[in-house]
Parts: C-alpha cells; structure tokens; sequence
C-alpha cells in the first residue's frame, strides 16, 4: 500500500511539475542591444518600452554598460518596442510573441544630446489612492471655436502626476480631444485638486490618476444638459447607423486611453505662477 500510494504521489507531483513547465512555456522574453547608429557602439542607459497589448501599462527597462536590455515573463501577444535616448524615440515593428526568447536589437543616434522626459515604470500604487476634493462636472469644461463650429463629442484621456499636496504637477495626454481642445484640456486638469494619496504608514505620498475629460456636442448640450440616455447613442466607428431623425443625430467619441503614449507623449508641466506686487 505505501509503494502504491508513493507512485501515485510521484504520478501527482509530475503532472503538477508538467503544468506548470507549460505554463511557464507560454511566457515570453524580448532581449537585444542598443547601439549608436552611427559608431555601432552600445549605448548605455538608454530607456527601453515595451507597450503591451491593451489594457496592460507599458514596461521600461534600462540598457546595461554594454548596451544590453531583457524583459521577461510577457503574455503572448503583439508587441511595440521603442527606445529613448536624449532627444530620439526610435520605434520598432511590432512584433508578435508567444513563448520563448524573442532578440531584437535597436539603433538609435545617440550624438543627439538634448534631454528630454524619460518615462518610467510607474511605482506600486498606494494604500489609498488620490480622490479629487469635489464633483467636477463635464459639462462646465470650455470648448473651443472649432468644438463648437463642429458640434463633435470629444474625449480626452490624461495620466495626472499628483504630488503628496494633492496638486496636479504634470499631464501627459494618452487620448488627444483635438479641434483646439487639447490646451484647454491641459489647462483645466492643473485646476484639479485632490485629496492626496496615502501608503500603508497613513503618509501623504505623490501618485498617478487616470483623467477622462468629455465635450458633448456643444448645442445639443446646451438644451438637454446631462443627457442622461448616451448609452443609446452609437459609437464613432462601430458601423451602428445613425437615427437622423433622433435629436441628437451624431456619433459618441468612445475612445480609451492608449498607454502606448507613455512612449510618445512629453509631460507637460504646469505654467510658471505670476509673481504677486
């Protein structure tokens, strides 16, 4: 009976082990080096991001001495990869993978010398995240010319960096609102105040908070204001047809964030204050 139960028990632990080896076998890695264009040398601390399929956040790593990078444990799926160093982004194909070791090697010019905001692996969230200090409604935001010109509903997406005072310090556009309204995106996120957010110690720490802004079409807006039914109205190319006849015969912006903008997007920081006489 013991040597029954014992080959059971081997039979048990191999399976576990062969599961776990096939999980394990559907992980990814992207590895490669990053060199000077011009020279073919390494280029050392140079910033790697790897945008993953949506919604995962992009990964950044730093290229080592000898100019090397590696990333690891990647869910298959199709992946961007670009690189920054001084001024220069340099983006690479896309790239599918699915299992095993993927080596892809980047170039970049690395005489250009002019700095600019690297982005990085956002840090673990806090205990308690940022909340904003009152309700902001959507329809209090201002709107261009052409918004109102164009009668367009449109969306804005904004990464907020927060500081452990509860002010905005820094915007990064994931979803751009366009037709002149992506300044007064910017402008209106450093008017947001928030309750601050906190670590495990109760402490006021600096954080990130998504950030949607929306404009309904400008006029529509103005009579029904809440327009509590957009769930009916159809999305911007989701091939639903229009009701012409309806009061509102126009598309839904329903756009998402793009967390491949980390890559792109420069942070804009918030305006010098005017000193006071």
């Amino acid at each position: 009976m013991v040597a029954g139960r014992t080959t059971v028990l081997v039979l048990v632990l191999t399976l576990f082990a062969g599961a776990v080896a096939a999980a394990d076998a559907t992980k990814s890695s992207i590895h490669g080096t990053v060199v000077d264009a011009a020279s073919g040398a390494p280029v050392v601390d140079a910033t790697v991001v790897i945008v993953a399929p949506a919604p995962a956040a992009p990964v950044s790593v730093r290229t080592s001495a000898k100019g090397e990078y590696s990333t690891s444990d990647l869910a298959p799926g199709r992946y961007a990869v670009t690189v920054a160093y001084g001024d220069t982004h340099t983006s690479a194909e896309a790239i599918d993978v699915d299992g095993g070791v993927v080596r892809l090697d980047l170039r970049v010019n690395a005489q250009r010398i002019e700095t600019i905001v690297v982005r990085e692996k956002l840090p673990p969230p806090p205990k308690v995240e940022a909340t904003p200090t009152e309700r902001y409604e959507r329809l209090t935001l201002p709107y261009s010319s052409e918004a109102i010109d164009t009668d367009a509903w449109k969306v804005a997406w904004l990464l907020l960096a927060i500081d452990d005072m509860g002010a905005v310090t820094g915007v990064t556009f994931l979803h751009r609102p366009g037709i002149g309204l992506d300044e007064i995106a910017s402008e209106q996120a450093f008017k947001l105040r928030f309750h601050p957010a906190r670590d495990d110690e109760g402490r006021a720490v600096a954080s990130h908070v998504l950030w949607k802004m929306e404009w309904l079409p400008y006029w529509p807006g103005r009579v029904n204001v809440g327009y509590s039914k957009t769930g009916d109205i159809p999305c911007a190319n989701s091939g639903r047809p229009l009701d012409l006849g309806a009061f509102y015969p126009s598309y839904r912006d329903c756009s998402e964030p793009d967390w491949g903008k980390l890559a792109t997007e420069r942070e804009i920081k918030p305006p010098p204050r005017r000193a006071s006489r």
